[in-house]
């Protein structure tokens, strides 16, 4: 799952960055603020993500 994630992200920041991409996509490069955001959101979503699946390793120990 690691390795598909840093491609997709590797291939979202190829469109937005290579000029080649960028023409045949027709996407514009994020600005700064916008990439933080995009980064904030991301980290976000990961600790909210690894958060659910621990508390939910313990309430199975605690059940079991």
């Amino acid at each position: 799952m690691p390795a598909a994630v840093l491609v997709s992200a590797g291939l979202a920041c190829a469109a937005l960055y290579l000029p080649f991409l960028r023409s045949v996509l027709e996407t514009d490069p994020l600005a700064w603020p916008d990439l933080v955001a995009a980064a904030f959101a991301a980290f976000t979503g990961f600790v909210a993500a690894r958060t659910r699946t621990r508390s939910g390793r313990r309430a199975e120990r605690a059940a079991g």
